[in-house]
Formats: structure tokens, sequence, C-alpha cells
């Protein structure tokens, strides 16, 4: 049986030309896989952003207590890093085999077979920022 994979980012409202490029490579390697983009912004902020051909979602989907609170004192990325680990549970719990967050910021220019494959054999891939040490 070939296992249920999705994709998920989350974004900024600035961050809306990032994902929708995010979302077209992804189309173009992986036509069939699900891509989520959890836009983390006030919900009708969130309505208005245009993520391309993915589902949208908005950080409510989440039931985060005193989400507003959340959102007056984080960062807007600080946000975009809260909703990392949400967007993969509900992922997970949609009954998906495995999910694979990316940052929008991420050039994708080859089919991620490789890592759909690792991700599904184990219950967790992390990819790092950096292959060698700074200089």
């Amino acid at each position: 049986m070939t296992p249920r994979v999705a994709f998920c980012t989350a974004i900024t409202a600035n961050f809306a030309a990032h994902a929708r490029v995010l979302v077209e490579a992804l189309r173009r390697y992986h036509p069939d896989v699900p891509i989520v983009a959890v836009v983390a912004e006030r919900d009708e902020v969130a309505a208005a952003v245009d993520v391309g051909d993915a589902e949208r979602l908005s950080m409510r989907v989440f039931d985060i207590p005193h989400f507003l609170h959340q959102a007056f004192i984080c960062s807007p990325h600080e946000l975009t890093v809260l909703a990392k680990p949400l967007v993969l549970r509900l992922l997970l719990e949609r009954g998906y085999d495995a999910a694979l967050f990316i940052d929008s910021d991420i050039l994708v220019t080859d089919a991620l077979t490789p890592l759909i494959e690792k991700t599904c054999a184990h219950a967790v891939a992390l990819t790092p920022h950096l292959l060698e040490p700074l200089t």
C-alpha cells in the first residue's frame, strides 16, 4: 500500500509569494500530494492571503487558548514556529502516514521522493539548516 503523505508550511501574510512559489514547485514534482499552508495571522488577514493551490488554514483551526494574546506578544516568525508542530499533528490526525513541513523560503528543484521515503520509514525526519559549520 502506498503511504498517504502531505506537505505543509506556515507563513505570515508577507511570505505569501514564497508560499506560492513553494506550492508551484511541490505541484510540479508531486502533483497528487496534498499541501496545507497555515497563515499565522488574524482570521480576516489569513482569509485574504493567496497561497496558490494549497489548502489555506488560519491559526483558529488549532484552538489555541488565548491566541490573540499570543499573537500580540509573539513576533510573526514566532507564530509560524508555533504553527509547525500543530499543523504536523493535524495532518497525522487526518490519517496521513507522513507529513513533511517545508519552510516557505525553501527552493524545491527536484522530487522529494527520497525524503518522503525516509519520513515514511521513520517517525521523524529532520533537515538541517546548515551542512557545514559557519566560518
